[in-house]
């Protein structure tokens, strides 16, 4: 809504008020703030950059994973919303530009980190994703450093090598 329409639906609040024969001395803040909650109450809440793009994504992903087109009813598509939320603060926080190509491959990157993940291969759902999400998340960030998998240590040859590639 502009800000032309929030100022038109102020005035004729007020102004049916008036024609109702109500005193108004000033412009009450409480009111206004009331009528601006009430526009925005009504709005429908922004769709995640790239919205389409993405779940079209999830879909192809989904379907070339199990064979089938994921179930996108109920709280689905609030829980993509969500990851793609995620994601998109993850992209932030490492300077990466939000393109809908950069996206996609965040998507794909979680998608395929949860495929890779015994139990929610099994139970594979975008809430479990999301209620995963930081287990996955450290569990890739400890495959980056070198941290062994059978120990859940540092290992001080992957760590040569890590530094290695990073030309410390």
């Amino acid at each position: 809504m502009t800000k032309a329409e929030i100022e038109k639906k102020i005035r004729t609040e007020y102004a049916t008020q008036i024609q109702n024969h109500e005193n108004i001395e000033r412009i009450d803040l409480a009111d206004v703030i009331g009528i601006i909650a009430d526009i925005f109450g009504k709005q429908k809440p922004l769709k995640a950059d790239y919205w389409k793009t993405l779940v079209d994504e999830f879909f192809v992903w989904h379907k070339s994973k199990y064979g089938f087109n994921p179930d996108f009813k109920g709280a689905v598509p609030k829980d993509l919303k969500q990851l793609i939320d995620r994601l998109k603060t993850v992209a932030k926080e490492n300077k990466i530009e939000w393109t809908e190509k950069n996206a996609a491959g965040y998507l794909r990157k979680i998608l395929n980190l949860a495929y890779q993940d015994v139990w929610l291969k099994k139970n594979f759902s975008i809430r479990n994703i999301n209620l995963q999400y930081s287990r996955l998340r450290a569990n890739e960030h400890s495959k980056k450093i070198g941290h062994s998998k059978q120990h859940g240590r540092i290992n001080s040859s992957d760590i040569a090598e890590y530094l290695s590639r990073r030309n410390v």
